[in-house]
């Protein structure tokens, strides 16, 4: 336009005053004065100005640490805050790499070390930590495979030097108590182990030790993998175990839950009668609801009718929820629907233990494996058999299996998916009494499925058989 003087933009960017960098803004120094349960905090005249605020001791507290975190000091990676420490032994250990929530588990991290008393210039020790060999969980934990150690005792000294007085205790029972999901779950144990170690997180295994190799965490009914061999085939190969004139698999089953479902109303309305006249709501009406599930349970459509009605029944909820569990596992059972099924079919396989042979009775176990593991089912099935009548006599008796059975299986669960992971050993813990054990395999599938099931018994194990498609292995808790 005529009347304007327009410059162009090389010479408004390439001019050298344009060009200079823009000198960083003031920064406000804060200092805070404690009077009793007062804070003032009071920023740098000329730009700042006092306030005070009347706070309680723990928040005045809070506002010191929170202000401390944010300090840095020397470390062996530079000058660093308690947060910039925090991040990197996090990353070293491997917890960042592939985790999309990497950033909510350093802010639990965080708040867990920051809303302690902390001592910030002594924060260099946990990234030692990281690289130091000579630790508890290495030499001590490690080396005595079948001890039970305190978690307190293995904290190193140089952690607890972190903290005011005994603090470094509950930061590491809080750390304890830390799970996630990355891309597998990060169970309790994990996350504090790789920070009070120089153990990582593993690539197999859930932590890996230099120079020792994988090592699993197993803590309260961890599940000893996920092969589903026992999910999707053990209810079928226990049927095929079965002669023609045993009969079959899931008509016993399916005859057991009738019975169980008889006796489970026959117990509710024996409950429902004793309490009759004694309340203003009459019972009759659930009493007869009752009968007619017990008496529909041979018809398929009629039951399926009545089924509908549970929740309206009037039934105690708790009483009311059981029954529809246990019909609806009789409905599915009735319908032929076999297929992951595994502890009906193991409860009724191995009731039948007075009926059945040494040799059906050893198959049906092999059958209860939670991998295919078609590579090693030769010498699985040579030493279940070896097993079998090792301890023939605390496995079975009075024609039933024992709970040693289901131990049996849960040890074997337990080294066949050492065989598919090829981790060195196993961490169990108890997180009720945070303890620990190590459990370390040999490689020899005899040695270690007898040696695990001894530890098991040992241990007073408590074995959960219930596997479906999300749980697809024994779920095992150590009484240490």
């Amino acid at each position: 336009m005529k009347g304007k003087n327009y410059k162009s933009l090389d010479e408004i960017y390439l001019n050298e005053s344009f060009a200079k960098p823009v000198p960083p803004l003031p920064r406000n120094t804060i200092y805070i004065y404690r009077e009793k349960s007062d804070v003032v905090v009071h920023t740098n005249p000329p730009h700042g100005s006092i306030q005070k605020f009347e706070v309680s001791d723990d928040m005045a507290n809070q506002i010191i640490r929170n202000i401390s975190s944010q300090k840095k000091h020397q470390t062996e990676q530079g000058e660093l805050s308690v947060h910039g420490v925090i991040d990197k032994v996090l990353i070293l250990d491997g917890w960042k790499a592939g985790n999309s929530e990497y950033n909510s588990l350093l802010d639990r991290v965080i708040k867990i070390f920051t809303t302690s008393n902390f001592k910030p210039e002594n924060f260099n020790n946990l990234i030692q930590i990281q690289n130091d060999k000579n630790n508890k969980f290495r030499n001590n934990l490690l080396q005595s495979p079948g001890e039970v150690f305190a978690f307190k005792s293995l904290i190193p000294g140089s952690f607890l030097q972190l903290f005011e007085g005994e603090e470094g205790y509950k930061v590491a029972d809080n750390l304890w108590a830390v799970t996630f999901k990355a891309k597998v779950n990060v169970g309790s144990g994990e996350l504090a182990i790789t920070l009070l170690s120089d153990s990582v997180k593993g690539i197999t295994g859930d932590l890996l030790f230099d120079g020792i190799g994988e090592v699993e965490v197993k803590g309260s009914n961890a599940r000893m993998g996920g092969g589903g061999f026992c999910h999707n085939n053990t209810p079928a190969e226990l049927n095929n175990i079965i002669s023609a004139e045993q009969g079959k698999l899931s008509e016993k089953t399916l005859s057991r839950i009738k019975s169980d479902i008889y006796n489970k109303i026959k117990s509710f309305i024996e409950e429902r009668e004793k309490i009759k006249g004694r309340v203003v709501v009459a019972k009759e009406d659930q009493i007869k609801y009752l009968s007619d599930v017990r008496d529909a349970l041979d018809n398929a459509d009629r039951l399926a009718e009545i089924f509908k009605t549970i929740d309206t029944a009037g039934l105690p909820s708790k009483m009311a929820k059981s029954l529809k569990v246990s019909v609806d596992e009789y409905s599915r059972y009735k319908q032929g629907e076999v297929k992951g099924q595994f502890a009906p079919a193991f409860v009724t396989f191995f009731s039948m233990a007075g009926e059945l042979t040494d040799e059906q009775l050893i198959r049906g176990i092999v059958a209860t494996r939670n991998y295919e593991a078609s590579n090693i089912l030769p010498a699985l099935s040579s030493v279940v058999s070896t097993l079998y009548f090792n301890y023939k006599d605390e496995l079975f008796a009075n024609g039933t299996y024992t709970e040693n059975l289901r131990t049996l299986v849960a040890a074997i669960h337990t080294v066949i998916y050492h065989t598919n992971q090829n981790f060195r050993g196993i961490i169990f813990l108890n997180d009720e009494t945070r303890n620990l054990l190590y459990f370390k395999f040999s490689n020899n599938l005899q040695k270690d499925i007898e040696s695990i099931y001894t530890l098991y018994k040992n241990a007073n194990a408590k074995i959960n058989l219930s596997i479906g498609e999300s749980f697809k292995s024994a779920g095992i808790t150590l009484s240490i």
